[in-house]
This record gives C-alpha cells, sequence and structure tokens, in this order.
C-alpha cells in the first residue's frame, strides 16, 4: 500500500521544473483520493493523478489514506499518448516519484471497476 497524502505530494510535485501549478480538485467518486491536475509549464495541457484501491468504495478521508494503486494520465485519460516532449518529460517525472516511493502506477483507474 500507498501513503497518499495530498499535502506531501502537491509540495513535491510543486518542486518539479516542469509542472507550472497543482490544482486539488474533488474525487471523481467515491473510490478515489482527491484529484491532482499538474498543469505542464507553458501549456494548456497536464497530467492528471489520484490514487485508488479497487476493492475499497468508500474513502474516508480522500486527502490522506492508504491506497493500493495510483493512475496517472495525460489528457488523453489513458496513460501518457502526447506527443509534445515537455508533457512526456512532466509524466515521467511524476510518475517516478509514485514509483520511486513504491507505489504501483496504472494509466487508467476505470480497467479496475
Amino acid at each position: 500500500m500507498f501513503r497518499w497524502n495530498t499535502k506531501r505530494i502537491v509540495a513535491y510535485l510543486s518542486t518539479i521544473p516542469e509542472i507550472e501549478k497543482v490544482d486539488v480538485q474533488d474525487p471523481g467518486g467515491d473510490v478515489d483520493t482527491e484529484n491532482l491536475y499538474c498543469k505542464v509549464r507553458g501549456l494548456d495541457e497536464g497530467i492528471f493523478v489520484c490514487g485508488f484501491t479497487p476493492d475499497v468504495y468508500d474513502i474516508d478521508d480522500p486527502s490522506d489514506c492508504e491506497v493500493e494503486l495510483i493512475e496517472i494520465t495525460d489528457q488523453s485519460g489513458h496513460g501518457l499518448q502526447s506527443d509534445d516532449f515537455a508533457v512526456a518529460k512532466a509524466y515521467i517525472e511524476v510518475r517516478q516519484h509514485f514509483v520511486g516511493g513504491g507505489a504501483t502506477v496504472v494509466p487508467y483507474l476505470k480497467d479496475y471497476f
């Protein structure tokens, strides 16, 4: 399991040079954490990040909880599909933060529900 803590994650992601800002959004449903939108510097594109656990259908505190998987996707909604180098670089940096922290990263959470 990976410990999702929105404040800690936002603080780190905000240090990635390719990320202009990180917006925190409400969960997309009752199966995921708060959603993060990482705007890529100088572009109208971004990287979306959220955590989830397939067998859990109600997270008490979506800003601070244990999750099994992390979804990371560009605007395509299916992992990294962008041809833009800056988006790809930002995606890799964001992904490596979670992988380096022991998280299992997937490109699309809908495959699990």
